[in-house]
């Protein structure tokens, strides 16, 4: 079988039913025998409102610690 890699990003993840819709897809083709890679975004607008919090913050964030933040 092949090796699929999907990707979920923060607007396909803005809900538990559509993180839910996510998982289906992903446990289907594991069933099917594919070999499944998943990179998945924060849901909905998480990224917006910690970088929204950070420029609160300062207005020049430290670029390792702003990493730190969005990687969590």
């Amino acid at each position: 079988m092949a090796l699929l890699v999907q990707k979920f990003g923060g607007s396909s993840l803005g809900s538990i039913a559509m993180v839910e819709r996510a998982a289906e897809r992903i446990a289907g083709d594991r069933r099917e025998g594919h070999d499944v890679v998943v990179v998945l975004s924060a849901m909905g607008d998480a990224t917006d409102r910690l970088m929204d919090l950070a420029r609160a913050v300062t207005d020049s964030p430290n670029g390792r610690e702003l990493d730190a933040l969005l990687a969590t």
